[in-house]
């Protein structure tokens, strides 16, 4: 076991829920109920409520409240911290995909259902691909996402298991595990890239007048849904996951899960 006073100290993890309103319900907020007005901020009609600052400053400041608090987590956090580089990397695809499918006029091109359906199933596909790749490389990526040094006591594990003569099963585990997470990140791809279809393709049948604001509600919706739909049903998923971990674990090891776990 390790001591307490040889252990260096590590940056605390930021909250999920903390998470979950920085990235999900603050900027759905902002585009479902902020984005109608004047395109033109100068033009504001008469009657204009304040917070209706229109679509385009509504997709801006939307945007900025992921992409401050990914910034501001990868500076407290001292390191690069996965998910949140996943959830900035969507953030600015967003961006990017906004900038191109919108016209000076508001009207949004014909294929963006399609354009942003595969841009909301490329970034899971991606992690899908590096957690299986990953898995034969000497850094596999379930260690920095399920099996952690900072949840898990690795080297004491592995010190036990390597004792105990169940390496072979041990793998076995490593690789149930990847199968799981890979499969998760799959599934999450395929159920976005129908979930994003679905919910933008209205959109481009609008009058071209109602369809920018039309699209900012749509991307909030899709990160609302995405998360309910898909988001949910994933973690409890991986909570199962991550429960049959600790159970293998025990039986391996002999240990107590106050053992395994720091």
């Amino acid at each position: 076991m390790e001591q307490n006073g040889s252990q260096t100290a590590r940056p605390r993890r930021s909250s999920p829920w903390m998470s979950i309103l920085m990235n999900i319900v603050i900027p759905v907020l902002i585009l479902e109920h902020c984005s109608e007005g004047s395109v033109d901020m100068a033009n504001r009609a008469v009657g204009q409520k304040f917070w209706e600052i229109g679509p385009l400053w509504a997709m801006i400041v939307a945007l900025g409240f992921p992409i401050v608090y990914g910034v501001w987590n990868r500076l407290k956090q001292g390191k690069f911290d996965l998910m949140s580089g996943v959830g900035l990397a969507g953030v600015l695809l967003t961006g990017v995909i906004s900038l191109v499918v919108v016209s000076s006029t508001g009207e949004i091109h014909r294929y963006t259902p399609w354009l942003f359906s595969v841009k909301e199933g490329a970034v899971p596909l991606v992690m899908a691909a590096a957690v299986w790749v990953s898995s034969r490389s000497d850094s596999p990526l379930i260690r920095s996402l399920i099996y952690t040094d900072e949840v898990f006591r690795v080297v004491a594990i592995e010190q036990s298991i390597r004792e105990r003569g169940v390496v072979d099963e041990y793998a076995r585990l490593m690789r149930r595990m990847t199968w799981i997470l890979a499969g998760s990140f799959l599934f999450s791809s395929l159920a976005n890239m129908a979930v994003a279809y679905v919910l933008m393709a209205p959109v481009v049948t609008l009058p071209p007048a109602e369809q920018q604001v039309a699209y900012n509600v749509a991307v909030g919706r899709i990160a609302w849904w995405g998360f309910l739909v898909i988001g949910a049903p994933l973690m409890v998923a991986l909570g199962c996951a991550f429960a049959n971990l600790i159970a293998t674990l025990k039986r391996l090891t002999g240990f107590s899960q106050q053992e395994l776990l720091k």
